[in-house]
């Protein structure tokens, strides 16, 4: 409450600016900002310049003007003794830097105002640490500023402050930014990822909730692009860590919250140099309220063309559609109308709009989402190029998104046989680009959360395996031995027929690095040797899942079922993200005769298994039976505590399944069941009578098979009427039970021998008892 009160200071003008710096915004209607701190305080000076060199996007400066406020004692003594040691001292200089007003005891508005300052240093340099670093450092140095930065965050989150709100945003960004330098999905990253998420869109995910933290700083309508970006960045995180449904959902209200409304189309149009006839062309369609020339955008973005023109100006080789060696157009030549006359460009106002930079990264999410969503062969490719080509057809945008925009091109091209080398040689440009300095970095780091770019390093193995997948390993080797992927590079040995040489190189690297898990595992894999592994799993201290589902694998093929299992428990508890992992820990726990672990293990995988099918067949593909397994399996697990357990994953996918299932008679029985399990009688018995009236049918009445489905599913129906009633106290249930069973048996005369007949008419006698005895 003290934040939608109190009159933003100096400390919500630094968060504002901080958060300008990453998010585009309008450039109109510029509101008074609040006056910069006086030089004559040592404190607001520091803050000033530090803030300054930021929006400059000299990190290195920003990071040299705090450091004399933030580092400790004793990093002028010299190099510490240990990481360890230094981020220790580190927390405690911060945190007594952060509370050195408190300490003083100085006038309520004096001291508000010194602790602002402290905090927008502490703010100022942790954006420094996290948005930039020295490039020709090594890649552990490198990592060490993600934990400065992360350190910094934290230590102004423990404060408890009305203000700092956005620290909460730059955290879920620090943590994101972990999970894309890892191999692998991290389980650990990803519950603290939920975390930090929620607590962003708690403070920024609806512009009322903006506006009343900044109030007068902001510009007009620059609240919507704080929450475009907001949920943009929310949406790319469950798309990272495949939660598709989630990832749709945070994706439209981004799209809302911009103004932007997208559909697919077809126009006729040409898709190759030579094409004669005109084909139907399936186009995006971007209806929005906010063009990106009312929204002030167009100098920036303008600005930032240039730079991107000047990058181009200095390739050797840039594809362009006239090359030679494709006739493939990058867009396709569309028809002005229905009389076959051609235009050069689109010309359709409704099909070529301009749109604004966090427009564009929008459109480029849900690209992202189709092909998530879709199954994965040639149509996936060409249900993303509509969105690829809109992109490409805007005249402005910023670095980030154009790139992105390439790169799923090149991944899209790359499959196909006419376009693979334009896809090759845009790839060597585009890894070229990521490590020249033009663009500045104030104009990379615009919009760099908001797109899913992967990492240099990642980037540049794409290109390793591109190059593999065209034939040139020569050159791949190369870049995974510079990368230190050693997986990648004994792949690349092997096609050579050097497998020696893989395991010399891997030998050398270890004496060097001996304490280095990931090429003892490597050295296992080409080696097929255990004690590889098991000396990956000493020096990691037991942490290398890697290792641990290598001798899982291994014993399973020695038929060391009990180890396999124990091997392959311990690495999900490290990781339960790896994929197929789950499988593997059931299969092994079956042969093992360990059947309750198999079962959970396999109704795990099994889940997400058939969430997946679900999820790609828009929930039009679904099998019953399986889904009444599952259900089964739910039941037997039931217990009178298990209402408690409201966050189990288990049952919150079974809802999602049964959920899907439309009309369909058997997935009304399957939802009631899920219902019946939750304790939710009343919509137990809603679905129940959807199921009845489903089943029901001119042929009911003289078909014995639908008349025995009828009259399982009445009497079910009935059962539950009557827990309510006699948890109720009402007579209501018990009537429609009654009228209900009446109407059945009336109708289901050509039956009365059948057993169900009889269980149906013995359960109307038990109810007009019950009728009668509250009479």
């Amino acid at each position: 409450m003290a934040a939608s009160i109190r009159r933003p200071g100096f400390l919500r003008e630094a968060e504002l600016r901080l958060l300008r710096c990453t998010v585009t915004s309008p450039a109109t209607g510029a509101p008074p900002l609040t006056p910069v701190p006086a030089p004559q305080h040592p404190l607001g000076a520091a803050a000033a310049a530090t803030l300054a060199a930021v929006e400059a996007g000299d990190y290195g400066a920003a990071l040299a003007a705090a450091a004399p406020h933030l580092l400790p004692a004793s990093a002028s003594a010299g190099p510490p003794g240990s990481a360890a040691q230094f981020y220790t001292d580190l927390a405690a200089a911060v945190q007594a830097f952060l509370r050195g007003a408190g300490d003083r005891g100085g006038a309520g508005e004096t001291a508000d105002e010194e602790h602002d300052f402290r905090c927008a240093v502490v703010l100022s340099a942790a954006v420094a640490g996290r948005s930039g670093r020295p490039a020709r450092i090594h890649a552990a140095e490198r990592d060490g500023f993600i934990v400065f930065a992360e350190l910094l965050f934290t230590s102004i989150q423990t404060l408890d402050l009305s203000d700092g709100l956005s620290v909460s945003w730059w955290l879920f960004r620090v943590s994101m930014l972990q999970q894309n330098i890892l191999d692998e999905l991290s389980s650990s990253l990803f519950d603290q990822v939920q975390v930090y998420k929620n607590k962003m869109l708690g403070h920024f995910g609806e512009l009322k909730s903006i506006s009343a933290y900044w109030g007068h700083l902001l510009y007009d309508e620059e609240g919507s692009y704080f929450v475009s970006a907001a949920l943009l960045e929310a949406g790319i995180a469950e798309y990272k860590y495949g939660r598709v449904d989630a990832s749709r959902l945070y994706l439209d209200s981004a799209q809302e919250a911009c103004g932007l409304h997208l559909s697919l189309t077809g126009i006729l149009g040409f898709r190759t140099i030579h094409q004669v006839d005109a084909k139907s062309q399936m186009v995006l369609v971007a209806m929005t309220s906010k063009s990106a020339t009312d929204d002030g955008q167009i100098t920036e973005l303008t600005e930032a063309q240039n730079d991107v023109a000047s990058l181009k100006s200095a390739r050797s080789s840039v594809p362009v559609e006239s090359d030679e060696f494709c006739d493939i157009l990058r867009t396709p030549k569309l028809m002005q109308d229905g009389t076959g006359s051609e235009s050069e460009n689109t010309s359709d106002h409704s099909v070529k709009m301009s749109l604004s930079a966090i427009q564009q990264a929008a459109v480029l999410a849900q690209c992202l989402h189709v092909s998530r969503r879709s199954r994965s062969d040639e149509m996936s490719g060409w249900e993303m190029a509509p969105y690829i080509e809109s992109i490409d057809s805007q005249d402005d945008s910023y670095f980030v998104v154009r790139s992105l925009c390439d790169l799923l091109r090149i991944r899209w091209e790359s499959t196909r046989n006419r376009t693979k080398q334009r896809a090759l040689l845009m790839m060597e440009n585009l890894v070229e680009d990521t490590g020249k300095e033009i663009p500045v970095a104030a104009q990379r780091v615009k919009l760099v959360f908001g797109v899913h770019m992967p990492t240099l390093p990642a980037l540049r193995k794409e290109y390793g395996e591109l190059l593999i997948s065209c034939g040139i390993v020569g050159e791949a080797l190369d870049i995974f031995k510079d990368l230190e992927l050693w997986d990648n590079l004994i792949y690349c040995y092997r096609l050579l027929g050097k497998v020696a040489d893989a395991v010399t190189l891997i030998n050398a690297r270890l004496s060097i690095t001996p304490n280095d898990p990931r090429l003892w595992c490597s050295l296992g894999d080409v080696t097929n040797n255990d004690d590889h592994y098991k000396k990956a799993l000493e020096v990691s201290n037991n942490k290398s899942a890697r290792a641990m589902r290598s001798l899982a694998r291994s014993a399973y093929n020695r038929n060391d079922f009990y180890t396999s299992k124990i091997l392959w428990e311990s690495a999900l508890a490290l990781n339960s993200l790896f994929p197929d992992g789950w499988f593997a820990y059931g299969t092994a726990a079956w042969k093992d005769k360990d059947l309750d672990k198999a079962v959970d293990a396999f109704s795990r995988s099994t889940l997400e298994a058939l969430k997946m099918v679900l999820n790609l067949s828009s929930n039009k593909r679904f099998n019953a039976d399986i889904l009444d397994k599952v259900m089964a399996l739910l039941e037997e697990q039931n217990t009178p505590h298990s209402d408690t357990k409201e966050d189990d994953p288990n049952s919150n996918t079974s809802s999602d399944i049964v959920r899907s299932g439309g009309s369909n008679a058997d997935i009304w029985g399957l939802y009631a069941r899920w219902h019946k399990i939750k304790g939710n009688l009343i919509p137990c018995s809603e679905a129940l009578l959807k199921q009845v009236r489903s089943l029901q049918g001119s042929g009911l009445w003289h078909d014995q098979k639908k008349f025995t489905k009828y009259a399982q599913a009445s009497l079910q129906l009935c059962k539950v009427y009557m827990e309510i009633s006699s948890s109720s106290g009402n007579r209501r249930e018990l009537l429609l039970a009654e009228m209900h069973l009446k109407s059945s048996l009336k109708q289901a005369t050509d039956f009365s021998d059948t057993e169900e007949y009889k269980a149906l008419n013995n359960y109307l006698q038990e109810i007009k008892n019950l009728i009668g005895g509250g009479a």
